[in-house]
């Protein structure tokens, strides 16, 4: 059996960059970038996650072997990277101390320093640390998993939704949209289930001993 050379694929000439170096430290402690999970981001709709291109950076000192108690402290209240997520311009970081925050690209075409700047920080009810950051583009949505409950936002400004609008949802283990409507162009979302016709998309919370199916879109309503 013999099989055709096949061309190799021609790369045009790139450059790799960090795309944030750092993150602003809880206190005078150091800050800790960790990759520990890229969720389902894409980057501009290359296919790359955004902390694929994330380079490793601690500012950390060099402990001595047996470290003091300030050094036990500052570990304790170290912030770390747990997940991000990318949209347009900007990507959203949430951290190991409840800490949600956005950065933005600079406006200048500039190589030198930083390409992104942070423009705001919260940190979520409970200061739990933040799992997961799943991005609804076409609701103007982000639903931020911390401490097993799920919180509302707004795109892009990351403000809290009202309890008014939609409730947090408490005892969550994890959670699951429709795929197909988050792959499709924002104005056009392939699912509309809400029963006034508005823009949907369904949201699967499963709990420890339930799963429970809801039609999320100006608001949140149970289905079945």
């Amino acid at each position: 059996m013999s099989s055709a050379p096949t061309r190799p694929i021609e790369i045009p000439p790139f450059q790799l960059q960090p795309l944030i170096s750092d993150v602003p430290p809880p206190s005078n402690t150091s800050a800790v970038i960790r990759h520990r999970s890229t969720g389902s981001g894409d980057f501009f709709g290359t296919g790359v996650s955004p902390l694929d291109l994330f380079s490793r950076v601690t500012n950390a000192a060099p402990r001595p072997s047996g470290p003091s108690r300030d050094a036990q402290q500052a570990s304790s209240t170290q912030r770390e990277i747990v997940c991000a997520q990318a949209l347009n311009k900007d990507i959203f970081v949430g951290c190991s101390d409840g800490t949600l925050m956005r950065y933005t690209a600079k406006e200048e075409d500039n190589y030198s320093g930083d390409p992104y700047h942070i423009v705001s920080q919260q940190v979520v009810p409970g200061g739990k640390p933040i799992d997961r950051i799943v991005l609804v583009p076409f609701l103007c949505k982000a639903l931020v998993l911390s401490g097993g409950t799920l919180h509302f936002y707004t795109l892009p400004s990351l403000d809290a939704l009202p309890p008014a609008q939609i409730s947090p949802l408490r005892g969550v283990l994890t959670f699951s949209l429709d795929e197909n409507a988050l792959r499709v162009h924002p104005n056009y979302p392939t699912t509309s289930i809400d029963e006034k016709g508005v823009n949907a998309i369904r949201l699967a919370i499963i709990r420890r001993r339930s799963i429970v199916v809801f039609a999320l879109g100006d608001r949140l309503r149970q289905l079945g």
